[in-house]
Order: C-alpha cells, then sequence, then structure tokens
C-alpha cells in the first residue's frame, strides 16, 4: 500500500510501517543478509516452527471436540474438516480427531461427523483410504459402544464408492 499512487493511502500506509519498522522490527544493531545456505536453513526454521504451532493448534481443536458444548464441538468438527480438505498437513491425524467424535454421546455430533467425512471424501477422493483406515481402528477398539458402532457402521455405509475404489 505504501507504493500506491493514492498520496493519501501511501502516506498512511508509510506512517505504519515506520511505526511497525521503529517499535517492533527494527534490533539496535546492523542487521545483516543471509546467505544462500542460510536462507535455507531459515527456511526450514520457519516450516519447523510452524509444524509446532499447527500441531498446538490441532491439539486446542481436539480439546474443543471434547467440550461439553455441542455448538462447540460441532464448530471444531468443522474447522477440521475445512482442514483436512484444504491442507495435506497432519490429514491423517484430523482424520483421526473427526472419525472419534462418532462415538459422542450428543446425537448431532456423530451425525455432524459423518456429514463432514461425507463432505470431505467427496471434495478429497484421495482420502479414500484414510477415512477408511481410521473407521477401521474405530469400529474395532474395545468397549466401544453400541451406538458409536451404529454410527461407524452408517459412516461406512454412506461412502459412495466408484468401481476403481
Amino acid at each position: 500500500m505504501a507504493g500506491k499512487k493514492n498520496r493519501k493511502e501511501s502516506e498512511i500506509a508509510i506512517d505504519a510501517l515506520k511505526e511497525l519498522f521503529l517499535l517492533n522490527l527494527l534490533p539496535n544493531f546492523e542487521l545483516e543478509y543471509l546467505s544462500p545456505e542460510a536462507e535455507k536453513l531459515k527456511k526450514a526454521y520457519l516450516h519447523d516452527r510452524i509444524k509446532h504451532k499447527y500441531a498446538e493448534f490441532l491439539q486446542i481443536l481436539a480439546r474443543k471436540t471434547s467440550d461439553t458444548v455441542e455448538n462447540s464441538k460441532k464448530n471444531a468438527i468443522r474447522i477440521l474438516g475445512e482442514l483436512a480438505i484444504t491442507k495435506v498437513e497432519a490429514r491423517r491425524t484430523i482424520i483421526g480427531l473427526i472419525v472419534n467424535k462418532l462415538g459422542d454421546p450428543i446425537q448431532a455430533v456423530p451425525t455432524m461427523t459423518i456429514l463432514t467425512l461425507n463432505n470431505l471424501y467427496k471434495r478429497r477422493r484421495d482420502t479414500l483410504k484414510i477415512v477408511v483406515g481410521e473407521l477401521n481402528k474405530f469400529l474395532f477398539r474395545k468397549n466401544l459402544s453400541i451406538k458409536a458402532k451404529f454410527y461407524g457402521i452408517v459412516m461406512l455405509n454412506s461412502l459412495k464408492l466408484r468401481s476403481a475404489e
């Protein structure tokens, strides 16, 4: 925005950037440019930090799926579904978290879970093996309630497979 031709917008952006650099970004010493090797390390470090923060975010969502408030659970499942559809990172973990909610005692939550998993499968057909694998793990757990088994089987039954699948 600082490079725009509109003077008013440009001046506002320049003032904001000045404050950002002076108060937050620039240290009290001379900065150095990185070599290409250091750039690779910096990129790897950035990826590592993002991966850790994303894992923390997924842990928060996992806790939200066990919340006592139904809407909070359903919202967390919806967000997990969006993440699994959009990004590859931790997709297996996310699908496992979603499948686990088939055993929720509140009837609306397993129903929402089935809809979320079906939406995921429709939009990302390459997730079929992961979804079926997680359902398999879920259905063969010890001490699984009859209701949870019912919803797991309903989920398996709702998968519309193609002949190649």
